[in-house]
């Protein structure tokens, strides 16, 4: 999907959540397994930051 995203014309991220989308599906494991195993934390504190730091280094340009 991050081949062809610009021919199909979504945006990274789309191409992103249709490809997870296929995966969960294909696994055929439930999603309760799947989203147990995902370390929250770590996506939670980069989340956050970029979120936070994201604004303040526009605003030196």
């Amino acid at each position: 999907m991050f081949f062809f995203h610009g021919i199909l014309g979504l945006e990274p991220a789309e191409a992103a959540l249709i490809g997870a989308a296929i995966l969960l599906i294909w696994s055929r494991e439930a999603p309760e397994m799947i989203l147990e195993k995902i370390e929250w934390p770590p996506l939670f504190f980069f989340g956050g930051s970029l979120s936070l730091l994201g604004p303040l280094s526009s605003r030196g340009s």
